[in-house]
């Protein structure tokens, strides 16, 4: 795997239709919020059964301790709060969502597929960055 997709960039990808790749993952989290998403938009079951069909084929990585330990890390530098890595600029806050899915791209070495900003702070210290380019 290369990439961890962004759930803005799996949302984007199931409305272009365009296929995930073998070299692609998304986090639990992701698949957590997707779904919700699917649910608040009121997707119908076409769409709902389009998403289990990418679901069912792509990559979920589960969260574990070392992402936990890559959480606590990523919150606390955002905050501009960690004990020996400094935040250049003023504290970001971050969606919670948002930290579980970097730390899940930092442990697992995955370059982050995005179309915002708001990881930019965290390259290179934590994760590498791909803006969303289809």
């Amino acid at each position: 795997m290369d990439y961890l997709l962004d759930t803005n960039i799996l949302l984007k990808r199931l409305r272009q239709k365009t296929p995930i790749l073998e070299n692609e993952a998304i986090s639990i989290v992701s698949h957590a919020e997707i779904w919700s998403l699917a649910i608040q938009f009121g997707w119908g079951q076409n769409k709902l059964n389009d998403l289990h069909k990418i679901l069912s084929r792509i990559t979920i990585i589960n969260l574990d301790a070392t992402i936990v330990g890559a959480y606590v890390d990523i919150d606390t530098f955002s905050q501009g709060k960690h004990p020996s890595l400094h935040l250049n600029g003023s504290a970001r806050n971050m969606g919670k969502n948002d930290i579980w899915i970097a730390a899940t791209a930092h442990i697992e070495g995955l370059t982050l597929w995005t179309d915002d900003a708001d990881f930019d702070h965290l390259s290179p210290n934590f994760i590498q960055i791909k803006l969303y380019d289809l």
